[in-house]
């Protein structure tokens, strides 16, 4: 809000030396014109620019976070991706260039050069504070990655965890079929005692066939 405020400040300023300029019987001095340029241009739009800057791209980095996040997973915030002492470093850097700046439309000799000094150092600012929110979003973005590889790559062990045991399950069930079918049969053959199909049992002496098997 502090660039917003700047902005509208400067635009009052502006349009009263031009409302100044245009009802005064004789004209202002030439340099009230280059003041009033300079709160419209620099004071401004410039500062407006800078305010819509800092609010578009931390949201456009959240946003972009957010809808890659897993549900219940909340991305940083704006003002973790560009905290508000950087925005106050640099508004502070701006606020500085635009005094200067209007003070040269008056005294132009002396000051020159420290105003185009203090405007570079606020547009530098301004740059690098744009430029750790890009850097803000790309380190999350890696992190975010790598933590879907490792969540992948679990569950993948989990899968074949999984798969093995099942298999080993199934191996375990066919081994176990075979002596249940044998003890089956062999219950259903020999379950009375008697030999099937009446055949003679000798175990021993002849055992009458039609007679409990066995040895006398």
């Amino acid at each position: 809000l502090d660039f917003w405020r700047a902005g509208m400040a400067s635009l009052m300023l502006a349009s009263v030396i031009w409302a100044a300029g245009t009802a005064s019987p004789t004209r202002l001095p030439e340099s009230m014109d280059i003041l009033a340029g300079v709160l419209a241009l620099f004071g401004f739009a410039g500062s407006v620019t800078s305010g819509m800057l800092y609010k578009i791209m931390p949201f456009l980095a959240w946003f972009h976070l957010q809808s890659m996040c897993p549900p219940g997973v909340l991305a940083p915030n704006m003002k973790q991706i560009l905290p508000d002492r950087l925005q106050r470093r640099q508004f502070v850097a701006q606020l500085i260039a635009l005094a200067l700046l209007c003070a040269t439309t008056i005294w132009p000799g002396p000051l020159i050069y420290p105003a185009a000094l203090a405007l570079a150092v606020a547009a530098v600012l301004l740059h690098w504070n744009l430029i750790l929110i890009v850097r803000a979003y790309m380190r999350r973005r890696r992190q975010m990655a790598g933590a879907d590889i490792d969540l992948q790559r679990r569950e993948d062990q989990l899968r074949r965890r999984q798969t093995l045991v099942a298999r080993a399950a199934h191996r375990d069930e066919i081994g176990f079929a075979d002596p249940v079918m044998d003890m089956e049969i062999g219950g259903a053959l020999l379950g009375d005692g008697r030999f099937p199909f009446g055949l003679a049992a000798i175990v021993g002496r002849v055992i009458v066939t039609g007679k409990d098997a066995g040895v006398r």
